[in-house]
């Protein structure tokens, strides 16, 4: 029984491993002899489809568990579970003056109980056979091809000895009509000698017959051209489908560009029949035509082939009354606090009386402008803030909207879709409506208007109030015309 430690052997190299792929298991203290001798002796027994693994587990619980605790959970603690073509060696591994005690004890559980909760059979002839050596316990179960094998404290010379029971340990991979190879016994016999020469010399004699190599190659090189040429076809349809993708790609990217074309070529047969019928009746320009129809309203301000700049002037007259009404009704709203204090010679309840005036009956007027960059080219409009406006337009309020946001609100979609008809006069006036209205439920809108009128930021003119009379007034004016008419009212009645 040899004792030195043997990590390398004819029956664990990479070919092998390959071979013996279902013939595998641990080591025990880094030696590799149990799984070496398995396949050493199961290699040509066992059919490849079938498996067997060994695995090793190690104890030093004392006595005193067993006395303390319920056998249940004692035998769950030191007893693997059953599982299929497995070998499991179970070392209780106790050291010291108690460790005979200790070892034997569990062994003495387990030969009392293991029967009782796993379908095993013990294998008495290995006790007997070991028990000059050490003391170990066989259970085999038929049913799971699984092996138990228990024993006390060893060392590796018992650990090689413990193989020569191999045999007995897994019988149903023996026949016991074939008998064993002569090979066979010389492996088995030389487990039990002092020196491991002749145990790797008998290895070895058993792999040259096995000859992994050769079993590698053929497992290897087998169909390998078909595999290559399989592996060639799916790489091969891989790339028709890429290829076929790309065309997808490319005719759905001319079915775009053909109607683009098409849309193009409706679009210039479009402009051209609008250039020939106004060639034809002598119309230079619908824009210019709008322009001077209108040049008490709009005021061109710059102007190329691509984009012109104007700016439309008009009477407010777009709003929500009821909005308004609220807002007015409201003493802490932004109409009165807007972040100072009302300026100026008038109350508030006179401010509140001037804003029904123009906003919800209607007696005053407030005039309004808004500057416009009209894109032809781009069929884009916006609306500049911030506009220097110039003196044509000191009797007017730059409409907050456009002036402090460059905000075309609702307008800006039917604007964009006049423009992409062509309809420039419609995009025009739609300009026009915008400059003419006024979101009372904006909130920012509302604190820059009324900043403005209240002068606490003095960048926007306020002098845009037109009395029934048609003079143009500020918020201060106004409200000394309203003073006045109700002094001629008060007179009047007196």
């Amino acid at each position: 029984m040899f004792d030195n430690k043997i990590r390398r052997t004819p029956f664990n190299t990479s070919f092998a491993n390959t071979a013996c792929g279902h013939i595998d298991g641990e080591s025990w203290a880094n030696d590799n002899t149990f799984v070496s001798t398995m396949r050493a002796l199961l290699f040509n027994r066992m059919p490849k489809e079938s498996r067997i693994t060994f695995s090793t587990y190690s104890y030093n619980y004392a006595k005193s568990v067993i006395d303390t605790n319920d056998a249940r959970n004692v035998f769950n603690a030191v007893v693997p579970k059953i599982e299929d073509d497995t070998i499991k060696l179970i070392v209780f591994n106790n050291v010291g003056s108690d460790s005979v005690v200790n070892n034997n004890a569990f062994l003495d559980f387990i030969e009392a109980n293991i029967e009782k909760r796993y379908p095993v059979k013990r294998i008495e002839k290995i006790t007997s056979y070991f028990k000059k050596t050490f003391r170990c316990l066989c259970y085999v179960s038929t049913e799971h091809r699984q092996c138990f094998i228990f024993t006390e404290s060893i060392d590796l010379r018992m650990y090689h000895y413990l193989q020569v029971g191999i045999l007995a340990f897994l019988p149903w991979y023996f026949d016991k009509e074939s008998g064993t190879t002569e090979k066979e016994i010389a492996l088995l016999e030389s487990l039990r000698m002092k020196r491991s020469d002749r145990y790797m010399e008998c290895l070895a004699d058993i792999a040259r017959e096995c000859d992994f190599r050769s079993e590698y190659t053929q497992r290897s090189l087998k169909g390998i051209e078909t595999r290559v040429e399989r592996q060639e076809i799916e790489a091969l349809t891989s790339r028709i489908s890429d290829s076929e993708l790309t065309i997808e790609e490319f005719q759905n990217r001319i079915t775009s560009k053909l109607s683009e074309i098409r849309d193009y070529n409706i679009r210039i047969m479009g402009l051209r029949a609008k250039i020939a019928h106004d060639e034809e009746n002598g119309i230079e320009s619908e824009i210019l035509n709008y322009f001077m129809k209108h040049k008490n309203r709009l005021f061109l301000e710059y102007a190329d082939d691509n984009e012109i700049r104007f700016v439309a002037k008009d009477y407010l007259m777009f709003w929500d009354k009821d909005i308004a009404r609220k807002l007015f009704d409201n003493s802490t709203s932004v109409a009165y606090n807007c972040g100072n204090e009302i300026r100026g010679p008038y109350t508030k309840e006179e401010m509140k009386e001037l804003f029904e005036e123009i906003f919800i009956r209607k007696n005053f007027r407030i005039k309004v402008c808004g500057a416009y960059d009209f894109n032809i080219a781009n069929m884009r409009v916006s609306a500049p803030s911030g506009y220097a406006y110039s003196y044509e337009f000191d009797d007017c309020l730059p409409n907050p909207h456009l002036d402090r946001y460059g905000c075309l609100g609702s307008y800006q979609s039917a604007i964009t879709e006049f423009m992409k008809n062509s309809d420039y006069i419609g995009a025009i006036e739609q300009c026009i409506a915008s400059c003419r209205s006024l979101n009372f439920a904006d909130g920012p809108v509302m604190n820059a208007l009324f900043r403005s009128w209240y002068k606490i930021e003095g960048s926007a003119n306020v002098r845009c109030i037109e009395l029934p009379n048609g003079e143009i007034v500020d918020p201060a004016g106004a409200i000394k015309y309203m003073r006045e008419q109700k002094g001629e009212e008060n007179g009047e009645s007196n």
